[in-house]
């Protein structure tokens, strides 16, 4: 059985990925079959909580794209850290989705995400990685 980590992430996306304009990731597998790619997408889901789908290139290659932008966002803030200097501008199309309305919404995910990492984490880190206010993590972890 293999298992994802941030380390393995930001080898993959320096070496084969891409921040694409409209904020999203993408990760060659050309490599790969089509099989092979649903499993790595299906561990980035279950260990590090980013989903992906699988999708086919023009030459019917399985590429791995990371479409929701909190889920690029989260992939972005394991990596950005590690990253060489040199490979930093593979990131600059990925950003925090910006609130709409009062405060942002955030899906079930990303909130069982900041719940479990109270023990883990400061509340200041915690709003860094997660892209939200302090506040809105000691609520989260306060509730």
């Amino acid at each position: 059985d293999i298992s994802l980590t941030p380390t393995t992430l930001l080898h993959w996306f320096c070496g084969d990925g891409c921040g694409v304009s409209d904020g999203t990731v993408k990760l060659y597998t050309n490599g790969f079959d089509f099989e092979g790619v649903e499993l790595i997408a299906s561990r980035m889901e279950r260990d590090l909580q980013i989903r992906s789908r699988v999708r086919l290139n023009k030459k019917g290659q399985p590429v791995m794209v990371i479409e929701r932008l909190d889920d690029a966002y989260l992939f972005s803030s394991l990596i950005k850290e590690m990253m060489p200097s040199s490979c930093l501008y593979k990131l600059r199309h990925i950003r925090q989705r910006k609130a709409s309305g009062r405060g942002r919404r955030l899906d079930d995910s990303i909130r069982s995400q900041i719940r479990n990492s109270r023990w883990t984490e400061t509340c200041q880190s915690a709003a860094s990685r997660y892209g939200v206010s302090t506040s809105t993590v000691w609520k989260l972890w306060t509730k």
